[in-house]
């Protein structure tokens, strides 16, 4: 990376079973998960709903206010815990992104 300045680094680490919330891009990193439970991240996107995806439609939950833009095909909402309607589309929604080779980015367009 471009103009980073190591010094300026700070090592926070972690105990099993904590997280770790920054911004997405915040350089992070860690050595090899040496246990035999999963390493699981979580991300989350918020941004205008003028938005749109340079990788072409994608789906996304509308957090507040109105999409007046239909940029973003909605999620369906889960009718209870675990409803397996939602499991289907968290697995494919997933499968897309694993396709991708975990290439994201986002342009935005006047309002």
């Amino acid at each position: 990376i471009r103009g980073l300045n190591e010094s300026d680094a700070i090592d926070l680490e972690l105990e099993a079973g904590q997280i770790s919330i920054h911004q997405e891009r915040t350089v992070h990193g860690s050595l090899g998960n040496g246990s035999d439970r999963a390493r699981i991240g979580l991300a989350y996107f918020y941004m205008p709903a003028h938005t749109r995806s340079t990788l072409g439609r994608r789906r996304a939950t509308m957090i507040r206010g109105v999409d007046r833009y239909g940029h973003w095909d909605a999620d369906r909402l889960p009718q209870h815990d675990l409803d397996p309607v939602s499991i289907e589309e968290l697995k494919a929604a997933w499968k897309a992104y694993q396709d991708r080779g975990f290439s994201q980015s986002a342009e935005t367009t006047p309002q």
